[in-house]
């Protein structure tokens, strides 16, 4: 920051009239300064010397910077409790669909329709439902805006998502209807909405006989996006009796072992611990979101990649 130093300065009075015994002087003349090459020689060294002066006397106090220079941002780590970093967890792994944990690298460009109903589908909830009535007949059907689907859209993939909303898809609701939550949901122009008819049951889970995942890191990096960090396992797990024989290993496809062991007692067995004493060879996803500036800098996917250590 530069500083304006608003103190007056005082003006030479050399040019004023000299007086001695009453009688008035004519000014004194200034010296006329003969600029020869060594004066010019011996100047110029002299503002050299004062610029190197300063240069040094600058490192010394400054450790060689410059006071003025912007300071570097750096990713913050957040606690894994944060209320932000859970809900934007809670989507990702919500259910069992797996697109993440099966894919080397997800990017919400290439996100297909039915992935993005899939996971909207997740924040859905039971007061959403509306009874509306049919042009066709007086019978009234549990449907669901358009506008609410909208909205789940852009909060789970920033305002600027695209998707088909001329859909006739099944979807599984984390709530149950006449203990039914497997729905079948048809989009309806009429009505601008979509109609729903539960159709099934299926338990919702985030647990998979394929893996076992942990929340490992959360952190906002320096250009402002939210990375979650999720620590993954590919199992192979056998029950016989009170013994269990496991393999686990770095990739869906299971090619690439960690770690098996046979007759391990089930008692003492959890896959934590085998991730625990595994934890340098475990496999990472990373989840990526994105500032939606559009509403509210809320936090919406972008992508997610697989890091095989």
């Amino acid at each position: 920051m530069y500083l304006i130093n608003d103190s007056k300065f005082d003006q030479s009075n050399d040019g004023d009239l000299q007086f001695k015994d009453g009688e008035n002087r004519p000014p004194k003349k200034p010296k006329n300064f003969n600029f020869n090459k060594n004066t010019l020689v011996t100047f110029g060294g002299a503002i050299l010397l004062g610029i190197v002066v300063y240069l040094l006397t600058s490192m010394m106090f400054n450790g060689g910077k410059n006071d003025n220079t912007p300071t570097k941002s750096v990713a913050k780590d957040i606690d894994l409790n944060n209320k932000i970093v859970q809900r934007l967890y809670g989507y990702v792994t919500y259910g069992d669909y797996d697109i993440f944990e099966k894919n080397m690298s997800v990017k919400l460009e290439n996100l297909s329709n039915y992935d993005k109903f899939y996971y909207a589908s997740a924040l859905i909830k039971e007061k959403d439902i509306e009874e509306l009535q049919t042009t066709q007949s007086n019978t009234k059907i549990p449907s669901i805006s358009q506008s609410r689907i909208n909205d789940y859209m852009e909060l789970l993939f920033g305002s600027k998502v695209k998707f088909e909303k001329d859909v006739n898809i099944s979807l599984i609701f984390n709530f149950y209807r006449n203990d039914k939550n497997i729905v079948n949901c048809k989009y309806n122009s009429n009505m601008t909405s979509y109609s729903l008819d539960f159709v099934g049951k299926k338990e919702i889970t985030n647990t998979s006989n394929d893996y076992y995942t942990e929340l490992s890191t959360a952190k906002v990096l320096s250009n402002g996006d939210l990375q979650i960090v999720e620590k993954i396992l590919y199992t192979d797990v056998k029950y016989n009796g009170n013994k269990v024989n496991y393999s686990v290993y770095k990739d869906y496809n299971k090619t690439m072992l960690i770690d098996s062991k046979s007759d391990v007692s089930k008692e003492l067995f959890t896959l934590k611990d085998v991730m625990n004493a595994n934890k340098s060879k475990v496999t990472k996803v990373i989840y990526t979101f994105k500032k939606d500036k559009e509403k509210n800098n809320n936090y919406y996917f972008y992508s997610s990649k697989i890091k095989i250590n």
